[in-house]
Parts: C-alpha cells; structure tokens; sequence
C-alpha cells in the first residue's frame, strides 16, 4: 500500500511541478524600459532597483535583501555593428572576444566559458559562466557565481548580468531566467533580430 502511495505521490509531483516561467509567472512583475530595452523583475520579495552608475553604459542595476544577488544590464556601442543575421564564423569570434574582455575586465574571474547559444526570443547570444570575488561578503576568498549574457543589437551590445553566492544562486536561478525572457530590444532599423 506504501509503494503505490508513494509512487502517486511522485506522479502527481512531477505533473504539477511549476517551471521557471510559471514560478516567475506568481510574483507580481515591474517592468523597467529604457530606450529600445525592456525587461520585467520582480516587485517586491526584497528585489529592488538602485541607480546603475556603477560604470559607463549601466542602464540597471537590481539587489535583492541578500546583499549577494545581484542582476546589472550594460550598454554598449559597438564600433563594428553586428546583427543577428551575422555569420557563424562573425559570431564565434564575438563569442571569443567577450570571453576575452570578461578576463581583461575583472583580471580575478576563473573559470571563463563563453559559448553562442540561441534563446527563444533574443536570438543568437553569448552566454559568458566564470566566477570571480564576492563583492559584497565579510569572508575573505568566498567566490560567487556569474552568467552573463551579450546580446548584440546592430551598434549595440546588451550586457545582462546575474550574480550571487553559489547557495543563492541556485536558488534564484529560475528567476533570472525568467527574467532573461522577458527581456525584449528593438530591432535596429533595417535589421532583423532573429536569425
């Protein structure tokens, strides 16, 4: 009687077990736009926006109550545009090149991957994993995980970015896919943003 229970039990879990999208889908969303980009986050649960004037080019910066989660998008001019419909071999070596300006950028990263990848809705992207210090941690030699996605727009680069103690970042990794989804930008006149 156990093992049927059980096994009911199980089924009825996996049929019912909410995604990512779903799960995001429950928290109320505010939607942050600036110029041809917008992208939703969470309202509320601890998230909120700060000014992004961490660097040049910052457009958002969000925080949660876990001073160790962190989502920044960047802004950048390309001096060479690049499209979506570029070729592959353009593409890998913009792949290589934002790897290399993750190193040259934050001469402490490790374990720098970067690799094109194609998302639903934004196309044909760099996904850059490394890790690097944790910035905000009283624990010297604690290292925090970080995805960073390149997404090119014509003569502009998007740069989102999700970081966050490993612990945490597993558990908000749902989240920040969510909002990767939801992130959506202009086409570049005469240009088109799917491949």
């Amino acid at each position: 009687m156990t093992r049927p229970l059980v096994g009911a039990v199980l089924v009825l879990l996996a049929s019912t077990s909410l995604g990512a999208e779903q799960l995001f889908n429950r928290v109320s969303m505010k939607p942050f736009k600036s110029g041809g980009f917008s992208m939703e986050y969470p309202d509320g649960g601890g998230w909120r926006q700060t000014p992004a004037g961490g660097s040049a080019g910052d457009l958002l910066m969000l925080l949660t109550k876990q001073p160790d989660i962190r989502v920044f998008v960047r802004r950048t001019k390309l001096v060479q545009p690049i499209s979506q419909s570029a070729g592959d071999e353009v593409l890998t070596i913009f792949a290589q090149y934002e790897g290399e300006a993750v190193k040259e950028n934050s001469p402490e990263a490790s374990n720098v991957r970067s690799t094109m990848v194609t998302h639903p809705s934004l196309g044909r992207v760099v996904r850059i994993d490394y890790t690097q210090p944790a910035m905000a941690t009283t624990n010297p030699g604690v290292r925090e995980r970080v995805q960073q996605f390149s997404v090119p727009a014509g003569e502009v680069l998007y740069r989102i970015i999700f970081s966050g103690s490993p612990k945490e970042f597993e558990k908000e990794v749902g989240r920040f896919n969510a909002m990767l989804d939801s992130v959506r930008i202009a086409s570049p006149a005469g240009q088109d943003q799917h491949p």
